[in-house]
Order: C-alpha cells, then sequence, then structure tokens
C-alpha cells in the first residue's frame, strides 16, 4: 500500500495546479462533483472533490487509487491545497483488469491483499482533520464490504457501503470529474501483504 495521507496528496495536487497555472495562465481544476458519506450513528459528510491515481501494472491487474475529499482543492492556499481548514475523506486502493481506467463495476474488499482485478486492498476513512497538524477527530481503517463504480471517464459515479475495524457502517456516493495522476513508475510498493502498514496516515 502506497503511503500517502490525505493531507499530503492535497500537497501534490497543489503542486500540480500551481504548475499549470504557470504553463496555461490558470486552472479551474476538472469540474463539479458532489457526494456524502455517513458513519453509523454520526453525522452525514459532504464530499466535494476527488482524485485518482494510476499506479499502473500491478501482479496482473492495474491499481488505481481513489481519494474524496470534503473540502474543494484551492491552488491559492499554499498551506494545505484545500478551501477549508477542517477536512474529512476517504482512500480506496483498487484494482482492475482495464490498464486505461477503473472499470464499472462492484470492488469486493480483499484482506488477502492478493491485488486481483474486482477487489481493493487498502482503504480508510479520516474525519475532521486540521490541515495544519495533520490532528483527525477520527481514523480507521476498512476492513470489508464493496465499492461499485457505476460510470468512469469524465464523470465517475461511485457508490460504497464498506465496514469499519470499529464495526461500524459507512455508506456514501460520489459523482463527479476528479484531478486525474499518472504514477505507473511507482515502486514504492511493499513486496508482500506481510509488509504493508495498514494505517496512512503519517504525522
Amino acid at each position: 500500500m502506497k503511503k500517502i495521507s490525505l493531507l499530503s496528496m492535497s500537497l501534490i495536487v497543489l503542486i500540480f495546479m500551481g504548475c499549470s497555472d504557470d504553463d496555461d495562465g490558470g486552472n479551474s481544476g476538472p469540474g463539479s462533483a458532489s457526494g456524502q458519506m455517513t458513519i453509523e450513528g454520526g453525522e452525514t459528510i459532504q464530499l466535494k472533490s476527488g482524485t485518482i491515481i494510476d499506479y499502473g501494472e500491478w501482479n496482473s491487474s492495474y491499481n488505481f487509487d481513489i481519494e474524496l475529499f470534503s473540502s474543494k482543492l484551492n491552488s491559492n492556499n499554499m498551506a494545505s491545497g484545500f478551501e477549508d481548514d477542517l477536512v474529512s475523506g476517504l482512500y480506496f486502493e483498487l484494482f482492475t483488469e482495464n490498464s486505461e481506467d477503473l472499470s464499472v463495476g462492484v470492488y469486493q474488499y480483499d484482506d488477502d491483499f492478493s491485488y486481483n482485478a474486482g477487489t481493493f486492498s487498502s482503504a480508510d476513512v479520516e474525519v475532521s482533520c486540521t490541515v495544519t497538524t495533520f490532528d483527525c477527530e477520527m481514523e480507521d481503517m476498512i476492513t470489508g464490504g464493496t465499492f461499485e463504480v457505476i460510470s468512469n471517464g469524465n464523470n465517475y459515479e461511485f457508490e460504497f457501503d464498506v465496514t469499519l475495524s470499529s464495526g461500524e457502517n459507512l455508506t456514501g456516493n460520489f459523482s463527479g470529474a476528479l484531478y486525474e495522476f499518472d504514477e505507473s513508475d511507482f515502486e514504492g510498493r511493499p513486496t508482500n501483504s506481510s509488509d504493508i502498514q495498514k494505517i496512512r496516515f503519517t504525522k
């Protein structure tokens, strides 16, 4: 699993957006997006932006990572890359047979980390994270459930129904454009599942 936190991901996006501003005089982002997530017994959190990262071929399938955020990304905020000071988010590491994009279909959680197409191995949720300190009100790993890709391409549509390590259920959806990144030459993946650290947030 790639150890990329929700907050560090925003900095990558910020750098990308800044470079685009220099190249073409401005970058308004990929377009509108909306969604929500609800943790059992808790409030519903709105989702306003997201990223998709192509990590290329791995173990006879192809890896795409999805991050969904409660805040819009903002290239003018050099401190964090987000519009808001408190940010919640979701992360899913998904595997598909399609080298170009996430295939439409249902992805099942795989705790064996087989990296088979149609599965996701590493996933977590982070709630009310302060962008300046990385402190979160709640962090938990996703340990079961499904992530469905309803549509892909220029406009993604997702639905998810997953279980947290605490036993609580998390459900939600997302629809809209994503910031896209190509990291298919990435070489930082652990060699076997026993080396995988399942907590992504680096403090």
